[in-house]
């Protein structure tokens, strides 16, 4: 009985066996093709899935575009209070309102100051030098001298102040203040009263509370500490005024001298008072602003200005093409300096426009800089480079956009390139 039930589990086995055998033989292939169809299915998905990421990445990083002047770009006025808008003036004397989420051009402001009449021509407005933005009023100081008030909501000029015929070089806003930089190194403070009643805003009266001759020669750069403006000029000397609200107390209250040319760049740190110049020589001074004293210099053997801003850690430095000097601003020691492999290694004496920079910082140790036609991010606790973009041409202009973007100008164009996504852990 034991030998039957041995047998017939022997030819089973065997049976069980020849079967598998042939099975194997004649679906092999099948099931390699099967295999490989679902290897290739789930490779295609992955592709997709991470083509489809890197396009997004990409595509939050590409710049915004603001096309619509015909010249090139002469000045822009961005309100820090409100970024959702910026203003832009070319060398035509054409202005815009611009919305820097889309890239759309909302506006351009008609700069008509009097109804022509019958059979004359319309005079040609004067060309713009310099440009402010606070709210809804554009401030646009003109080369003839004269400073023209616009109002955004009702696109017309509500305010003419024509007592000078020097060109303004600079203008800056603060509440209902307005301090004029003209070509001749000379500043005028200006009081402008509005009506805003029924909603709709008009001025009574411009009143210029004082004129001071500041400088010699024109002034390159203007900065706002507190309640003082601060002013550096081609005369090789940085001077801070009283802006305060009584015209009587408008005075200068301090004179800061040790450069030895033209002091092209400044930067000021409002956390520790301490501010920033760099000269053609390539001299940095650091100055207390509080008293006057000049705290060190950093004479770095170079031959032009650096451009110059600040982070909580370091004074950013940038030099040429592609050097980003790194100073602790604790001792003023230099921390690191790091290079663009892919810079062309030449300098660039770029004197940038009004309120532009060739660095700028941002608040989460990112700094952005811009040499020939790329906008270089760095990250600052790594020291390295997270991401370049390559506009359309040279650039002539940099300042900060937003919390997390630049505005870049290009000839006739500008662009806004955000920081990339992509940042070490």
């Amino acid at each position: 009985m034991q030998l039957k039930m041995y047998l017939a589990a022997f030819w089973l086995l065997l049976i069980t066996t020849v079967i598998s055998f042939f099975a194997y033989v004649f679906l092999i292939d099948r099931w390699k093709l099967r295999g490989v169809k679902q290897i290739q299915e789930q490779q295609m998905s992955e592709t997709t899935t991470d083509s489809s990421e890197t396009v997004k990445n990409f595509v939050d990083t590409l710049p915004i575009v603001y096309q619509g002047h015909r010249f090139p770009i002469e000045s822009v006025a961005i309100d820090p209070e409100d970024t959702s808008t910026f203003v832009s003036c070319c060398q035509e004397g054409v202005v815009y309102v611009w919305n820097t989420q889309t890239g759309q051009r909302t506006l351009r402001i008609n700069r008509l100051r009097a109804v022509p009449e019958k059979g004359k021509e319309i005079p040609s407005a004067p060309k713009i030098w310099a440009i402010a933005k606070r709210n809804d009023i554009v401030i646009l100081g003109c080369c003839d001298g004269s400073i023209e008030i616009a109002s955004i909501s009702r696109n017309k000029l509500i305010g003419l102040y024509t007592k000078s015929t020097i060109g303004a070089s600079h203008v800056v806003c603060r509440e209902d203040d307005v301090a004029v930089v003209r070509l001749d190194g000379s500043i005028e403070f200006l009081r402008i009263d509005y009506d805003r009643t029924d909603g709709t805003i008009r001025v009574r009266k411009i009143e210029l509370l004082k004129s001071v001759r500041a400088h010699q020669k024109p002034v390159c750069r203007i900065a706002i500490w507190k309640s003082q403006l601060i002013t550096s000029s081609f005369d090789r000397s940085i001077k801070m005024w009283n802006w305060a609200e009584n015209p009587e107390q408008i005075d200068i209250s301090n004179v800061f001298l040790a450069h030895n040319s033209p002091v092209v760049n400044l930067a000021v740190d409002e956390a520790t008072s301490i501010m920033y110049s760099s000269c053609e020589e390539g001299v940095i001074c650091w100055w207390n602003l509080n008293t006057g004293e000049l705290i060190r210099t950093n004479d770095n053997n170079y031959t032009w200005a650096f451009q110059l801003a600040t982070s909580s850690d370091y004074l950013l430095g940038f030099y040429g093409s592609s050097q980003l000097y790194m100073w602790n601003v604790e001792n003023g020691q230099l921390a690191c300096r790091v290079s663009d492999a892919l810079g062309d290694g030449t300098s660039e004496d770029t004197l940038y426009t009004v309120g532009s920079s060739g660095v700028v910082s941002f608040d989460d140790q990112v700094a952005a800089t811009t040499s020939s036609d790329s906008v270089t991010f760095w990250d600052l606790k790594h020291r390295a480079i997270i991401g370049k973009v390559k506009l359309n041409g040279k650039i002539s202009s940099m300042r900060k956009n937003t919390s997390h973007s630049v505005l870049c100008g290009v000839d006739n164009s500008m662009y806004s390139v955000t920081v990339p996504l992509v940042r070490f852990k």
